[in-house]
């Protein structure tokens, strides 16, 4: 139907213009036919010429304001200069078929007027010429014709140009699927009904006709030094458009195939638009810019991740800062949106969207096969995006830390020291009464102090409890002691300290007498006091006796303690009484360990948290530098890179879901998994040896594995040192401390023995760093809580430690290890009869009774001799020891009577049997000391 129109509008107009021209004859249908065609040259040249001028900034606001939201297109152009231009643009384009013909019908009118006189006065001369001319009635017809024919393609410019540039666009919309069903129905009808039987018919011959570079001459422009073909833009505008709206119709979580494909199409689109190119840009810029910096772009918000936020959030900040440097770069970007459409494809084939809202479930996603695999090779083909590869590490070592509870910052830390120290004091003053404040508070600071990290001498922890007393007991106004309140007890502490050459160091900020004049402790207990009277809180006492504490050690006196004990007690006398327990808790004060520099820049560093001094690793120094590490990352890095990254998630999934448990969590299972994840990422071209060293001190620094092993911080930290020493096998070391960790566990069972296949375990695995770490584990002190008696628990540990030492990294047989084994399960039957636990009633092994040791006398001296490893650690633990007497582990004490001392002359004679096959000194010295060790013989003369 619409062809037909168009078909008989050109008929008529062309068969009007001939008969016209046949009725006036060649002069007047020549001179009409220039005239028309001259209106038409000229409508075109000044159409190009007023547009610029009639379509104006204002004239746009106007347009702008008529369709409404007119603040938020004002908006979008002037966070985008391109889209300022290109809206000028778009409707000078729009316009300019309109405005064409306008002009046209104008000057056709005037021309026409014009004509009519000039052909009134020279009618004569015209009739005249028409009679001279050869042919003139068919000229006359020809030029008749020109002139519809010319009429014609002017009404055909609007007609073209709107049919051209609205198909693609209604087209895009259909083809989206972003309008409900009655609308998609309406368009439909309108597009197979008019526009695409116009589009083939007589419109797109006239456009092979040369009507299209009559249209595109009045709608293109040029955007820089390119120009722009305005049909083709306005339908790659519409489908990148239709596209981000069909985004914005499924939800992050929904993500898949489909969405890819959308992504891939919107990057296509800026190869192949000169106009997305510089809009896309602008807009990227302007969005990322606005979310890095925390606001919204337009009120939408930065894209959320949910409750894994804290793992997930700094890989997505990351991105927004590639692509808002990638903003202007059109071929980077462009490849940068590929990039994240083949990102959520493998996220899409792995699950992993729908895994966001659950940590369980992403670190099982991102432990899955292969997915970490595709994520690094799409990554590390846009170099660009290769800065994400190293977040993903970053996110696996978060996702290790959110398992383990591992503190963020010194922020973190410091508040959550005050909070403890606060609840602490409130506990003490609301629930205790008078008498046990003081112990139980200096208790609860020395946990304090300890989980942070801050080193505080334990002796000093009493003065630390005294002054908090008398400042947050015995004065504070307030019944609840806050954060704030702690705080300004450590700022009145540093402003009061004067100790030597640190009291510029610690009173930098808070010395300024002039700053008291704005009470800095408003809405604390110190709030309103004089310089004076905050000289006489507990806090500056505390200040003066470390610092009386400093100047004591530093005079090099022989009887320091009493000084210091003296000293404390008169700094504390007058101010708490005394009668009151605190003071008398104060009694007792002796120093074993004097302060350190370190105890003191920790005490000034209180006042602060951007000053105070911490042993914990934190989780900000386990992240990698994205930039630094993706430089590193070069093709042959990355199959090896990925391969890492997986093996952290696979291992931080496990350990999850082993913690997680409701069962009991197995200390072998946590040891294997956390040095599974540590041997891991020390292959990583990215994070090396360092971060892993430090990444293994935080680990052991955790809640949850001191916990498991009943360590305090400090231990845990000393353990970390002596575990990161050297080149670390962190498999095998934590496979030691395992093992270690389960034969000590069982000191604390009456009936449960380590099995010589535990001990064996043991032996063969132990590294110089596993046995520098159970020294520092394996103390006295942990020997009493395992039940061994005070008396014993010194050469018990030294014994066991020893030994360990010197089976470091042993290249032996599997005999040989059975062996070192078989005499370690000996020693260790021997420190276990020492504990007040023990039932066993001979030495030896008889029948029917429990013994202490599971041979014969001759088993026990052959095997113990068997072992260099043992021999060694009782030649330095026992002979070299001066402190070592007889009967040290109290055998003989506990096993009396005549069997005991027919055990003894048993044990002696075996010894005598050994020494006689194999006299050389190094077997004498060691019979000797197993001799004293088992308490028949003080001194091994009886082996001559």
């Amino acid at each position: 139907m619409v062809n037909l129109i168009l078909l008989g509008l050109f008929v008529l107009l062309v068969g009007l213009g001939m008969l016209g021209g046949l009725i006036k004859g060649l002069a007047k249908a020549r001179i009409r036919g220039i005239c028309v065609i001259g209106c038409a040259i000229a409508a075109v040249i000044l159409t190009l010429t007023l547009r610029k001028v009639l379509i104006t900034q204002k004239v746009l606001d106007s347009i702008l304001a008529e369709l409404g939201n007119a603040q938020v297109f004002k908006d979008l152009m002037a966070a985008s200069p391109s889209l300022c231009k290109i809206m000028l643009n778009c409707v000078s384009s729009l316009a300019s078929p309109l405005l064409c013909l306008a002009i046209y019908i104008v000057l056709a009118f005037v021309t026409w007027i014009i004509y009519l006189i000039v052909t009134l006065i020279l009618h004569g001369a015209l009739r005249r010429y028409n009679k001279r001319c050869k042919l003139g009635k068919l000229r006359a017809v020809i030029w008749g014709g020109v002139k519809g024919l010319v009429v014609f393609v002017m009404l055909m410019i609007p007609v073209s140009a709107y049919l051209e540039i609205g198909t693609p666009v209604l087209e895009s919309v259909l083809e989206a699927n972003v309008l409900d069903a009655d609308e998609s129905a309406k368009l439909q009808d309108v597009h197979d009904t008019y526009l695409k039987p116009a589009n083939n018919g007589v419109v797109k011959v006239y456009r092979n006709l040369g009507g299209k570079l009559v249209v595109d001459s009045l709608t293109d422009f040029k955007l820089g030094k390119e120009k722009v073909d305005f049909s083709k833009e306005i339908g790659s505008m519409a489908t990148l458009g239709c596209n981000v709206m069909q985004l914005t119709k499924s939800d992050f979580k929904d993500y898949g195939d489909e969405e890819a494909a959308t992504f891939n199409a919107i990057a296509d689109s800026l190869g192949s638009s000169t106009m997305l190119s510089s809009v896309t840009g602008d807009l990227v810029y302007g969005a990322t810019d606005s979310w890095l910096r925390g606001e919204k772009y337009f009120g939408v918000s930065k894209p959320s991740t949910g409750e894994l936020s804290d793992i997930v959030d700094p890989f997505m900040q990351t991105l927004l800062e590639i692509l808002n440097t990638d903003a202007h770069d059109h071929t980077a970007l462009k490849a940068d949106i590929h990039t994240v459409a083949d990102m959520v494809n493998v996220f899409s084939t792995h699950g992993v969207f729908s895994s966001f809202s659950d940590e369980k479930n992403m670190m099982t996603a991102l432990g899955s096969d292969g997915l970490v695999t595709e994520m690094v090779t799409t990554l590390g083909s846009n170099n660009s995006m290769k800065r994400l590869i190293p977040e993903i590490t970053n996110m696996g070592v978060r996702a290790i830390g959110s398992v383990l509870g591992l503190s963020d910052d010194v922020p973190e830390v410091y508040d959550s020291l005050l909070q403890d120290i606060a609840k602490s004091v409130n506990h003490a003053k609301t629930n205790l009464p008078e008498e046990e404040r003081a112990a139980y508070l200096t208790e609860k600071l020395g946990v304090a102090f300890d989980e942070a990290g801050v080193p505080i001498a334990d002796e000093i922890l009493v003065c630390y409890s005294a002054s908090m007393i008398q400042d947050f007991v015995n004065n504070g106004d307030r019944s609840t002691i806050k954060s704030r309140d702690v705080q300004a007890f450590f700022e009145i502490y540093a402003n009061n300290t004067v100790s030597g050459e640190l009291s510029a160091d610690s009173t930098e900020t808070l010395s300024k007498s002039e700053a008291l004049a704005t009470d800095p402790y408003a809405g604390t207990v110190y709030a309103g006091k004089t310089e004076e009277e905050l000289k006489q809180t507990g806090a500056a006492v505390l200040a003066n006796v470390y610092t009386s504490i400093a100047d004591i050690s530093a005079s090099g006196s022989d009887d320091l303690n009493r000084q210091a004990s003296e000293m404390v007690l008169n700094a504390y006398k007058d101010m708490l009484g005394e009668e009151s327990s605190a003071f008398k808790n104060l009694e007792s004060f002796a120093i074993n360990e004097y302060p350190t520099d370190a105890d003191y820049k920790a005490a000034f560093g209180l006042s602060d948290s951007a000053k105070m001094p911490t042993t914990k690793v934190l989780l900000k120094d386990l992240l990698l530098d994205t930039k630094n590490a993706a430089a590193l990352l070069d093709a042959a890095a990355l199959a090896s890179e990925s391969e890492v990254i997986s093996a952290i998630f696979e291992a931080a999934d496990s350990l999850k879901n082993q913690i997680d448990s409701p069962e009991e969590i197995e200390v072998g299972q946590i040891a294997t998994l956390v040095g599974r994840i540590l041997d891991a990422l020390r292959q990583s071209a990215c994070y090396g040896n360092d971060k892993t060293a430090d990444l293994f001190t935080a680990i052991m620094q955790s809640k949850t594995l001191r916990d498991l092993a009943g360590i305090d911080l400090k231990t845990a930290t000393s353990m970390a040192e002596k575990g990161t020493a050297g080149d670390v096998d962190y498999g095998k070391t934590m496979s030691v401390i395992s093992s270690t960790v389960n034969v000590m566990n069982s000191f604390n069972s009456t009936d449960e023995v380590p099995s010589e296949e535990a001990l064996l375990e043991l032996v063969q695995n132990i590294t110089p760093q596993s046995a520098g770490m159970i020294k520092e584990f394996d103390t006295a002190s942990k020997m009493k809580e395992y039940n061994v008696p005070e008396d014993y628990a010194d050469l018990s540990s030294s014994i066991l430690n020893k030994t360990l030492e010197n089976m470091a990294n042993s290249d032996l047989s599997e005999e040989e290890y059975a062996k070192e084994a078989a005499a370690l399960n000996q020693v260790v039957n021997l420190a276990m009869s020492a504990k007040d636990s023990s039932t066993a009633t001979c030495l030896f092994a008889k029948d029917g009774e429990k013994s202490v040791l599971p041979g014969t006398a001759k088993e026990t001296v052959e095997t113990l001799m068997a072992s260099n490893a043992i021999c060694g650690a009782l030649r330095e633990s026992v002979l070299d020891d001066e402190e070592v007497g007889s009967d040290p582990l109290g055998i003989n004490g506990r096993l009396t009577g005549d069997a005991a001392v027919e055990e003894r002359e048993e044990c002696q004679n075996a010894m005598v049997e050994y020494y006689n096959e194999n006299p050389t000194e190094d077997n004498k010295e060691s019979l000797t000391a197993i001799a004293i060790l088992l308490g028949v013989s003080t001194d091994g003369s009886f082996l001559g």
